[in-house]
C-alpha cells in the first residue's frame, strides 16, 4: 500500500498544474507537499511523508523539480504589487 502511496505522489508532483495549466511553483509545491503530509500525519493514519525514508523517492522528484525551476527561472516569485520608487521612500521615511 505505502509503495503505491509513493509512486502516486511522485506522479503527482511531476504532473500538478495551476488553475492556467501552467506548472506550480517552488512554493506552492512545497506548500502541497505539507499539506498532504498535514493530512496524513492524523493519529489514525500516522504517515510522514517528508521525514519516512520510504518516502525520499517521491520527496527527490519534488526537490528535482524545484531545483530544475531554479535553473530555468522559474522559481521567481510573482510580483503582483508595484516597486516602491525612491522618492515615495524619502517621503515615507520623513
Amino acid at each position: 500500500m505505502l509503495e503505491e502511496l509513493v509512486q502516486k505522489l511522485r506522479k503527482f508532483f511531476c504532473e500538478v498544474e495551476n488553475r492556467k495549466g501552467e506548472n506550480c511553483g517552488k512554493n506552492t509545491l512545497k506548500n502541497l507537499r505539507a499539506a498532504i503530509n498535514r493530512h496524513l500525519s492524523d493519529p489514525k493514519i500516522c504517515i510522514d511523508i517528508v521525514n519516512d525514508k520510504q518516502f525520499d523517492p517521491c520527496i527527490k522528484v519534488l526537490d528535482g523539480m524545484v531545483k530544475e525551476m531554479t535553473k530555468t527561472g522559474e522559481a521567481e516569485p510573482t510580483v503582483h504589487y508595484k516597486k516602491i520608487l525612491p522618492v515615495n521612500i524619502i517621503k515615507i521615511n520623513d
